[in-house]
């Protein structure tokens, strides 16, 4: 067995035992250190702490996507059953998890009350209108951020304004 391999099977031992293991259908939830919003932190190698769904479900399912997310479609952050989980962008996410809390908006129709707020001068996500924009419809300051972020590197590359709009649904958010 390889270092890593074996590094791997102690870091599952290790996982499991702070699990409250059920059934398929109801949540698998973390018993061991979470993060600020109740989501588990579980530390696989030397170099940091990471999800404790993530790790749950690379370890049973598949790996996750460079630049995807996990929405937990149980909405128990702290819940670790991989068949409670799907792998989406950033972007569904936090509209996923908007309209969970009761919000109701398309994605064009937020992209467009941001392309707008931009095309008004508006550059920091941290602004008046920018903050009634993604607290009014549920999103976090993450989502305001990232977007306007790929506005921004968009009119920096001489993109129209039908260009960032695609920008902003078709591409993964800029880091």
């Amino acid at each position: 067995m390889s270092d890593r391999a074996h590094h791997l099977a102690k870091a599952s031992e290790r996982f499991w035992s702070k699990v409250e293991r059920k059934t398929t259908e109801e949540c698998w939830l973390w018993m061991g250190a979470r993060r600020q919003k109740g989501y588990g932190r579980f530390r696989v190698e030397a170099n940091g702490h990471g999800y404790a769904h993530r790790f749950a479900y690379e370890l049973l399912v598949d790996e996750i996507p460079e630049g995807m997310t996990i929405d937990h479609l149980c909405r128990v952050p702290s819940c670790v059953n991989p068949a409670h989980m799907e792998v989406i962008t950033a972007s569904e996410n936090a509209l996923r998890a908007a309209r969970s809390r009761g919000v109701s908006v398309s994605p064009s129709a937020l992209i467009e009350r941001l392309q707008a707020l931009y095309d008004a001068g508006v550059r920091d996500f941290a602004t008046r209108d920018m903050k009634a924009l993604w607290e009014s419809n549920g999103l976090s300051r993450q989502w305001a951020q990232k977007h306007l972020k790929r506005l921004i590197e968009a009119e920096a590359l001489g993109y129209s304004g039908e260009q960032q709009r695609y920008l902003l649904t078709k591409r993964p958010a800029v880091a």
